[in-house]
């Protein structure tokens, strides 16, 4: 005798399925700007729209009115839904189908509501008593199609419902009888039955629905662009899918009991034929199709093709859900690990990874991260394609499950949270140049802090504990044999080398292979003058692969030997020209380069105003020598880049942009390279702070420095450490005492190179002993940091005053060099929409002073390759027709730095701005850098030398 599920149980389930469905459509009613909350917010509520459209559906698939289940196999079946509709959302959220979630939640309630009285109808067929289909043999399939028909005629009259409530209960019951007659089929014939059906359902409901949801539907020939299945995703194909779909395939699986597969199997074709009845009259759609489609848009056979593989598709996605879930659910049970559950598991691990990657290349917004997968479905699935490779790479590597996923999942972890840290200081991603720099570990150990440094490692450790622990209780060991493996290996390999390759010398239009090719059609355009930007724009493992097989300049089409001379022998004119009015450096003088960490004037920018003016001395000393505003290509970072332009006067604005560090990828690869510090009989280099960092130690060494003077260094010690209240770094007034007790030993022509640390970030609170006050369109965290810096730099200036005082007194002829190298990354708040802020953010201050006398040749914006040329013309000393060249640059050439022109007024211009003497100028410049950095080292030694 079969047992029913007591009918106040069914009421009350179904009652639960009506109050939430009908939340959800109340929520929906509520006007948008009433909800004052953000966009993820809102994101959530239109999710919480969405599911509620399943309270019929739990209701309809958990109360047939013939069952032997229990309320533990309903929460079992419960359990399976919400694991099927979460790993959907998961996907969703993961593939970039949230940017549509409102155009998703239009199309599915515009397809549900004509069939809310069949959805009343399915709801009361519950409390129908049930009744048994005789099996049918030979007539099952007539009788099958039969009621198909039936059902689609009577959707005809689908108007007449509303005013015929019988029609509620009569209808549905056909929906049960089909159901059951579908389920007296073999397995794999009722599995062609569904998967046919669903695909055919989703396919008439997009062509029919097509000219009121497609968001395309009024742009002539976009169907066939490389956008139309991002716009395929909002239309009423997914909306069918998870309303309709989903369930079905869940709910049509092999359950041990007969009357339950037969209640799923029916339970799940009446919710699948709803969408077929609700379709309007079948006349109306063949006229339509007929008169529109045939007749005006010839390739409509080929539109049809392609909605049809994308149903097709998502139907066989669905189906493979529900069979992972299931065989997911199995191995719970057995405690084992098939196949199926390492691909569902290895795929959502994947999907969650690159969710958390693009988290932290957002900064944690969601909807930045909606916004970017909206616009760029296509390169977010090369992104997952590459994701996937290294996936499989720590699988096969490891060859055992638990080792290779938290593998993954650790590396994934560490990348996304080192980008997230070097956006958030540096406003950069992180780069393949980085990883190279392992010896700028203790660094960032400081910067990030040890107590968050320890916890991550910990976490790292329990990770790595519990994948000891998994494995060791895990049945299965290897997951591939070893031929399998070695052979994935090297496939895998050999792709991500093809990829970097493609990536990195990628060219718009340019289709050499099927890689560059799949990059141009996804609409890959890398932006290496902007490496944030490049990231946002094309993903950040995409991003990163385009920076790892770089030239250091981009190929000149008219170089070769003989351009080089001949601009050889045209500077080595102008020299002679230049030395006719300028005399020989005096003997035993000291040039000393300052390169003062962070310095630059707060009170420059728009509406910040300091009080007292923490630069008072600086501020002078400005007004009196050669001194105006250097445009930095950093903000936030770039200190070593910027310290090399001014050593060498090359400029970083005719380096390909993406490459980052000339003291990692230019100067280890040159068997020589010039600096001005090789003018000099000697040269040593200051730097109160580790030497590791971007490899100063190696790079000094081939610059041809005699010494290099930094913390830790038992040959050459910094002896004076000093440091200021609670700061961690050596004060500059201990690195200043440091540089003068070189320049009064020296008895030669001596170059020094300072760099800084004081006003290094991190700027807490409680660092200095703040005095200053800070005013502006600020952040409170921003004015704070802001006031911490400014007292820094008042006592860099109160430092300088004492340090040029010194200076004053000697009798040999020193001359300082002094520069800010980058604005601190402080600034956040309501002043980065003020105007020209792009450009303010990258000034800081620089100054050139004698203690003997000078000639003011000031450049009111200029950059550091033009300190050189600078120094020489304000001390009037002889060029060597290399800096014959760079007193044309600093004289004739606006300050040019990454991708960024800025005249004498701070105001931006383009390259095509430039006259034609000026384009040429530069041209000359590029040509020389060239030779000098990438080229065949044409230039000799005598376009060095100074006569």
């Amino acid at each position: 005798m079969r047992k029913y599920i007591p009918f106040s149980n069914r009421l009350l389930i179904f009652l639960f399925g009506l109050i939430f469905f009908f939340a959800g459509q109340l929520l929906l009613q509520l006007p948008a700007d009433s909800i004052q909350i953000g966009g993820l917010g809102k994101t959530i509520i239109k999710l919480f729209q969405l599911l509620s459209m399943g309270g019929l559906g739990v209701s309809l698939l958990t109360l047939p009115a013939s069952s032997s289940w229990s309320l533990k196999q309903v929460s079992t079946q419960l359990l399976k839904l919400l694991l099927a509709v979460g790993l959907l959302v998961l996907t969703a959220v993961s593939i970039g189908t949230v940017p549509y979630v409102e155009t998703f939640a239009n199309s599915l309630l515009t397809v549900v509501r004509p069939i809310l009285p069949f959805l009343l109808g399915l709801g009361v067929l519950p409390l129908v008593p049930a009744y048994q289909v005789p099996r049918l043999k030979q007539w099952r399939l007539p009788v099958l199609l039969g009621l198909l028909l039936l059902m689609l005629v009577l959707s005809w009259w689908q108007a007449s419902l509303t005013t015929m409530p019988w029609l509620f209960l009569f209808v549905p019951l056909l929906y049960r009888t089909f159901g059951q007659l579908l389920f007296q089929e073999p397995i794999q014939k009722r599995a062609l039955w569904l998967i046919s059906l669903s695909g055919l359902i989703m396919l008439v409901c997009v062509i029919l629905f097509r000219q009121s949801f497609l968001p395309f539907h009024q742009e002539s020939g976009l169907l066939f662009s490389q956008n139309f299945l991002m716009n395929f995703l909002a239309t009423p194909l997914i909306c069918s899918g998870i309303a309709l779909i989903l369930p079905l395939l869940v709910w049509t699986r092999h359950l041990p009991d007969t009357t339950s597969r037969l209640n799923n199997a029916f339970s799940a074709a009446q919710l699948t034929l709803t969408l077929l009845v609700a379709m309007p009259v079948a006349s109306q759609m063949i006229a339509r199709m007929t008169r529109y489609y045939f007749e005006t848009n010839g390739r409509f056979l080929l539109l049809l093709t392609k909605l049809l593989l994308v149903c097709l598709g998502f139907v066989l996605l669905f189906f493979f859900f529900s069979l992972a879930i299931d065989r997911f659910l199995l191995d719970i049970e057995e405690r084992t690990l098939s196949t199926t559950t390492i691909i569902l598991l290895g795929f959502f691990l994947v999907l969650a990874a690159n969710l958390w990657l693009l988290l932290c290349l957002n900064d944690f917004r969601l909807v930045d991260v909606a916004k970017w997968q909206g616009r760029s479905f296509f390169l977010l699935q090369l992104n997952l394609l590459l994701l996937s490779t290294i996936y499989l790479l720590s699988l096969m590597l490891f060859n055992r499950f638990w080792y290779g996923n938290i593998f993954f999942l650790v590396l994934a972890i560490l990348y996304g949270f080192a980008n997230y840290q070097k956006l958030l200081y540096r406003d950069e991603p992180l780069l393949p140049s980085d990883l190279s720099n392992y010896a700028a570990l203790p660094e960032v150990v400081q910067m990030i802090g040890t107590v968050m440094v320890v916890l991550i490692l910990l976490s790292f450790v329990v990770l790595i504990g519990f994948a000891i622990w998994l494995q060791r209780k895990s049945t299965r060991k290897a997951i591939v044999p070893l031929p399998i493996r070695v052979g994935l290996l090297i496939c895998l390999i050999f792709l991500l080398v093809n990829v970097g390759q493609a990536t990195s010398n990628f060219k718009y239009g340019d289709k050499e292979n099927w890689l560059t090719d799949t990059l141009h059609v996804a609409n890959f355009v890398p932006h290496p003058e902007s490496l944030a930007y490049n990231a946002r724009l094309n993903g950040q493992l995409l991003a990163f692969s385009s920076l790892t097989n770089l030239q250091a300049m981009i190929t000149l089409d008219d170089y070769n030997q003989k351009s080089i001379q001949s601009l050889e022998q045209k500077y080595q004119k102008l020299a002679s020209q230049l030395n006719k009015d300028r005399k020989t450096a005096p003997e035993k003088q000291t040039v000393v380069y300052i390169l003062s960490e962070s310095f630059s004037d707060p009170s420059r920018l728009p509406t910040v105003e300091l009080k007292p003016d923490p630069i008072p001395y600086t501020r002078q000393l400005m007004q009196e020598t050669t001194a105006g505003e250097m445009l930095s290509m950093g903000y936030g970072g770039g200190t070593a880049n910027i310290e090399f332009e001014a050593l060498t006067s090359l400029s970083m604005y005719n380096f390909n942009p993406a490459m980052t560090t000339p003291y990692l990828f230019v100067v280890p690869k040159r068997e020589q390279l010039f600096s001005i510090n090789q003018l000099f009989e000697k040269s040593i280099a200051i730097h109160p702070y580790t030497a590791s960092t971007y490899r100063r130690d190696a790079a000094f060494e081939k610059l041809g420095f005699d010494e290099f003077y930094y913390r830790d260094n038992e040959e050459f010690p910094i002896k004076h450490q000093e440091k200021l209240d609670k700061s961690r770094y050596i004060s500059d007034e201990a690195a200043f005492t440091e540089t003068l007790d070189h320049i009064k030993q020296n008895d030669q022509n001596l170059f020094i190179q300072l760099t800084t640390m004081q006003n290094h970030m991190p700027y807490d609170k409680g660092t200095f002993n703040n005095t200053i006050e800070v005013a502006g369109d600020l952040t409170g965290r921003s004015k704070q940091q802001v006031a911490t810096f400014s007292q820094g730099i008042h006592y860099s200036d109160e430092a300088m005053k004492q340090f040029i005082q010194q200076i004053d007194q000697l009798d040999q002829p020193v001359t300082l060099v002094f520069y800010g190298d980058h604005l601190p990354s402080i600034y956040k708040g309501d002043i980065l929409n003020q105007p020209n802020i792009e450009v303010d953010l990258h000034l800081t201050d620089y100054f050139i002073y004698s203690n003997q006398s000078a000639k003011n040749v000031s450049r009111q914006v200029t950059t550091p390759n033009m300190f050189t040329p600078l120094m020489l013309a304000a001390t009037q000393q002889k060029v060597s027709p290399y800096y014959a060249l760079m007193t044309e640059v600093a004289e004739k050439l606006p300050a040019m730095e990454l991708q960024m022109i800025v005249d004498n007024k701070g105001k931006l211009l383009k390259e095509n701005e430039l006259s034609k003497e000026q384009l040429a100028l530069l041209h000359d410049y590029q040509l020389i850098q060239y030779d000098i950095t990438t080229g065949k080292d044409y230039l000799t030694e005598k376009f060095f030398e100074v006569k």
